[in-house]
């Protein structure tokens, strides 16, 4: 909402006005009344304020005085003068300094709703044309953070380009926030800017002016725009408290952006990292925050310290052995998939008072072992693209654990169902033939080697393969390999791309990330930003 702030010192208008109209409606919020000028002053200087609705006369400072004095500091701001003289000296003056309008008390409640329409227009307009104006002076350094980031970037060349871009790299430890831009379930609640390049460049600049104010100035933090789509805050120079420190800040850029903007932020917060070569850790971390966005509040400031210890604690509170209820339901094991799920939730129903957070914690992990089965063993299932995603937005919405667990055995069942339908159309060779290779994946494996432990003739295997499954058996083979890479990607950021390719059977890195982004679209550093997305 739009920050309005009161001075006159009739307390007729001071107590009033608020009352005159339904300003909630016009998306405005009083945040202060004053008597004087000099009052309103010091209001302006410790929080954010969009309009000033001023009298003319009053003591220790005049309505004129504070209008030029507070334009000196925030050229931004809209002034509407109420007054009970109509002299033309007055008026001209005012209209020299640029007020909206000068309006006559008593006041008319139509000719204010209409002047703060206008004010709110003209500050939205102002917004829009400064954003598309800086967003492509932006483009080459944006660039070099994101590279810089994700580790993509040589140490020689990041040292030749941040002395030019001035980044600076001697700071005794390096943070990264992930800024991540919700969806809205419906267009009532749909951000004010459509454009989304427009309205992350937005996002980003409203974020730059708050956290490189002085209220601030602890840190020092860069703040650029990804090419995937989100914000990114670098913070440097942090204290021993520096979750105490950097929450209140980043609550700050949720709200602000929320005002103007209408749109709703989850801030990922990965670990700090002792040099400027170390904060590809950090960014990593905080973008495998990014499944949490399906169950935390808007503008929730989530860390990734904090939750892998909950994510511990709860594995050795319970011995969850979430492996396990994968196994299950690639094995088509309902009934104990079933008793899994019962037995997680009698555990956190068990708890006096139940952990809101650790239950959407264990339904969030159950739905994803779930979601990776099915994007494993088929990838082109509706359920998986329809309606899941459907199961999981209303898991979100839902508070009540009963609720929860209800979601995830009826994403159980439908997936298994789904499954199971899928294998009636394949042979019961041809299933021998697909678990091989689920067994078998990570190892130097090809068609002949199978045929020949099946011994079958290689070129009909392939036939069949083809016939029943509706892939050729490489491309089968290729995507169990990615999946598993995928999940690597996700749950070991520990772990080399090198690593991994030979984790999942390809010896050579090279021809790993030929077929990974031929298969995904993206490279594995470009989907270690996006995890689950």
């Amino acid at each position: 909402m739009y920050k309005v702030l009161i001075v006159d010192d009739e307390p007729f208008i001071t107590e009033g006005l608020p009352h005159l109209i339904d300003w909630q409606t016009l998306n405005l919020e009083i945040v202060a009344r004053c008597y004087d000028g000099k009052e309103a002053l010091e209001v302006l200087s410790q929080q954010t304020v969009h309009i000033v609705i001023t009298d003319v006369n009053m003591p220790e400072m005049d309505g004129l005085t504070l209008i030029r004095k507070a334009h000196l500091q925030q050229p931004q701001l809209k002034f509407i003068i109420l007054s009970g003289f109509d002299d033309y000296k007055y008026l001209k003056e005012a209209i020299v300094l640029g007020i909206e309008n000068y309006l006559l008390k008593p006041v008319s409640e139509h000719e204010l709703r209409s002047t703060l329409h206008n004010a709110i227009a003209k500050i939205e307009s102002e917004l829009f044309h400064q954003i598309e104006f800086r967003q492509g002076q932006f483009i080459l350094r944006d660039n070099i953070m994101h590279r810089w980031v994700t580790g993509e970037i040589h140490k020689k060349e990041l040292l030749e380009r941040a002395s030019f871009l001035d980044i600076p790299l001697d700071s005794d430890a390096y943070l990264c926030v992930v800024l991540k831009i919700l969806d809205v379930p419906n267009a009532e609640h749909a951000p004010k800017i459509n454009n989304k390049n427009l309205l992350q460049f937005a996002i980003c600049n409203i974020c730059q002016e708050i956290v490189t104010s002085e209220k601030y100035a602890a840190f020092k933090t860069l703040c650029f725009c990804d090419s995937s789509g989100d914000v990114i805050l670098v913070v440097m120079n942090g204290s021993s408290r520096w979750k105490d420190e950097i929450t209140p800040m980043l609550e700050q850029c949720g709200a602000q952006v929320q005002t103007l903007l209408k749109a709703d932020l989850l801030f990922l917060v990965g670990t700090i990292e002792p040099t400027f070569s170390d904060i590809h850790h950090s960014y990593t971390h905080a973008t495998q925050l990014q499944d949490y966005r399906m169950w935390s509040v808007p503008n929730t400031v989530l860390f990734y310290d904090e939750l892998k210890q909950s994510a511990d604690a709860m594995q050795n509170r319970w011995k969850l052995d979430l492996k396990r209820f994968q196994d299950l339901i690639t094995e088509k094991k309902q009934e104990e998939a079933l008793v899994f799920i019962d037995y997680a939730y009698e555990q956190l129903i068990a708890m006096r008072p139940p952990d809101s957070k650790l239950v959407r914690e264990v339904t969030a992990e159950m739905l994803f072992h779930i979601k990776f089965v099915l994007r494993m063993l088929s990838p082109q299932a509706s359920l998986l693209q329809e309606g899941f995603s459907a199961l999981v937005f209303a898991a979100y919405h839902q508070s009540g654990i009963e609720q929860l667990k209800s979601t995830v055995r009826q994403t159980l069942i439908e997936t298994i169902a789904f499954l199971n339908h899928s294998d009636q159309e394949i042979s019961p060779f041809i299933r021998k033939v697909m678990d091989r290779i689920h067994q078998k994946y990570a190892d130097n494996i090809n068609l002949s080697l199978l045929a020949d432990e099946f011994r079958i003739n290689p070129v009909y295997l392939g036939h069949l393969f083809k016939k029943e499954t509706g892939e050729i058996f490489n491309n089968y083979l290729n995507r169990i390999r990615i999946e598993e890479a995928k999940r690597l990607l996700q749950q070991r950021p520990d772990l080399k791309t090198s690593d991994i390719a030979l984790e999942v059977g390809y010896a050579n890195t090279n021809y790993f990330y030929t077929i990974f982004k031929k298969i995904t679209g993206q490279s594995p550093t470009d989907f270690r930003r996006e995890l689950g997305g």
